[in-house]
Parts: C-alpha cells; structure tokens; sequence
C-alpha cells in the first residue's frame, strides 16, 4: 500500500504498511495525491510503484492503528510531545526514567 498516514495529534508521519518511499526534492513532483480522513487524522495517499498513474485503494489497518494510539497516549504520559522532548529528556539525564515508565506501562497492559 502506498500511503503515510498523518497522525493530527503529534503531527509526525508514520509509514503504513509499504516498502520505503523515495524522497522527492519538492512537492511539485507529485502531481497525483489524494488526503483522505482516516479515522482520527488524515490518510496521504500517493501513486503505486508499479503504476505511477493510479492510486492504489485504502487498506484499513485498525490493529496497526491501536498501537499507534497507544504509542501516542504512552508518549504524552511521559511528557514526549515530538521528537525534540525526547531527546531533551535524554540530554537532562531522563533516559532511564523514560525507559522505567515504558516498561511499567507495558507491564500493566
């Protein structure tokens, strides 16, 4: 499936289900694109490989969409709300808390 889905909330792209896509220079190279609403954000959908004309048909993923949910929930419990609190959490010596509050997280799931 040639689709990334744009999560609203953290707004961080995640990559479905599909090989990696080749990282154009501009916007202006996709000329064909549909976003569509995907449950609680948007879906970008882009060309297939195989058939660059053609966008391939929206395949829902709900189990993979729960993890991210809860990956997201997870995130804002320990205070991460993009990338860079990561690593400042991490650069301020919070590397093992982080990981004390992921494992008890995942223990009580």
């Amino acid at each position: 499936m040639s689709s990334v889905i744009l999560d609203v909330f953290s707004r961080i792209p995640i990559p479905a289900a599909s090989p990696p896509i080749t990282q154009l220079p501009s916007t202006g190279y996709l000329k064909l694109f549909d976003i569509v609403k995907y449950y609680d954000g948007l879906l970008l959908r882009i060309p297939s490989r195989e058939n660059p004309s053609m966008l391939e048909e929206v395949v829902k993923q709900e189990k993979m969409l729960d993890v991210f949910k809860e990956y997201l929930n997870w995130s804002y419990i320990m205070g991460l709300n993009n990338a860079g609190d990561f690593n400042l959490a991490c650069e301020e010596g919070h590397a093992t808390d982080l990981i004390n509050v992921a494992e008890a997280l995942q223990e009580k799931r």
